[in-house]
């Protein structure tokens, strides 16, 4: 059985991993040191989460331009950014999705911006490992002043014209969550080339509480024991084990830590395969599009040459949501996990004061309906993306 998300940790690194509770500052250090080198960036900085890393970066911005208070995110994206945004006293604006690339629609975003000059950041987000294309945004933000928060939380590994996403942004953010593309079961980093967004990240995040004992030795137990859980032969046999880690549920709060000692010393480790790890999930990735390309009654998204994707998941749409059911079987039947993400576009979870009908975001909710994301991390081989292939092309003709 191949888990809908998976980073390889030997148990080694975990065992090394434990020095860092010995020498937290140090390995903390060396963790932020490795993350300016891969991501080719001046400042970085490991926290708790994406969700913390998040609201620290919007925080930052908006004490260098107070008088701003609008963020513009995708009508379709993770949930959980609500609150770091909501948090830090800001207000959402939600753009469309494009049918193309299923990450925002760049042609609804000048009018959004000129509508308003209250608007703080631009916040593209690289959904499934997708990159956004970030050049064009900073085109259109430059002339009103306007910063650009990168949220390359799924990315990680992600290419554009060589150089890493999170490092096109004012401001960018990663995650080590539990799904994403490498883990350390939970962490964030914030990441820029700004020497005044530095110094305010600095501040802010050397003034957050360490997590406590006891939470600092739950990631380790948690961490070690889902390292083992996903690798196949295991997972087909204790998968139903996997269900706590599995949880859909919309987040209603956060708080920010520090990043943890050990995590630091695991993802130090993980690091030194990123580069095979995203030319698996690229490859994976790729085989999955062009093998579904074309097909009737499936979209794939559209990728443009310079564009290397190191897929957190592999995205596709079904025109007929009434055969979702019967092909997330088919899949787990061949022993393949496929999983639904966010079942409905921002604009349906939360009161944004948008109208309902009609629809103001109709690509997002036609993503949300018809999505099904299928497993590329490296526990998956090229054969079960042919077996995904074929089993979609059966169950949909």
């Amino acid at each position: 059985m191949i888990p809908s998300a998976g980073t390889p940790i030997e148990v080694i690194k975990l065992i090394k991993g434990i020095k860092g509770f010995l020498s937290e500052r140090e390995s903390i250090k060396s963790f932020e040191n490795a993350l300016k080198t891969i991501v080719d960036v001046k400042f970085a900085f490991a926290i708790n989460s994406g969700t913390s890393a998040i609201f620290i970066a919007l925080e930052s911005l908006k004490r260098i331009r107070p008088d701003r208070k609008k963020v513009v995110i995708p009508a379709y994206t993770a949930p959980v950014i609500k609150l770091p945004i909501e948090k830090a006293g800001l207000e959402i604006v939600l753009c469309e999705v494009s049918r193309d690339t299923f990450n925002m629609d760049l042609t609804k975003l000048p009018e959004l911006l000129s509508l308003s000059d209250d608007v703080l950041c631009v916040m593209p987000v690289h959904l499934f490992g997708i990159p956004t294309d970030i050049e064009p945004i900073k085109a259109m933000a430059k002339d009103k002043d306007i910063f650009i928060l990168e949220d390359a939380a799924q990315s990680f590994g992600s290419k554009i014209d060589e150089k890493q996403t999170g490092s096109f942004g004012d401001i960018g953010i990663l995650s080590f969550h539990r799904g994403k593309n490498l883990s350390t079961y939970s962490g964030g980093a914030i990441l820029t080339n700004s020497e005044s967004i530095a110094n305010i990240c600095e501040r802010m995040v050397n003034a957050l509480p360490c997590q406590g004992t006891i939470s600092r030795f739950s990631n380790l137990i948690k961490l070690t024991i889902i390292s083992q859980l996903i690798k196949p032969l295991v997972y087909d046999i204790l998968n139903p084990l996997a269900a706590p880690f599995k949880s859909r549920d919309v987040h209603e709060a956060f708080d920010a830590f520090k990043y943890t000692g050990f995590q630091a010393n695991v993802g130090v480790q993980v690091f030194e395969h990123l580069e095979e790890y995203s030319r698996i999930r690229y490859n994976n990735g790729m085989r999955l599009l062009n093998g579904l390309k074309g097909v009737k009654g499936v979209t794939v998204p559209k990728i443009r040459d310079g564009m290397f994707s190191a897929f957190n998941q592999f995205p596709i749409v079904l025109d007929d949501a009434d055969k979702m059911g019967k092909l997330f079987t088919a899949l787990l039947n061949k022993g393949i996990e496929t999983t639904r993400l966010y079942l409905k576009p921002m604009h349906n979870i939360f009161h944004l004061r948008y109208a309902k009908e009609p629809d103001p975001f109709p690509t997002a909710s036609w993503l949300a309906q018809g999505l099904l994301l299928i497993p590329t991390h490296p526990y998956a081989a090229s054969n079960d993306m042919d077996t995904a292939i074929e089993t979609i092309k059966e169950i949909i003709k």
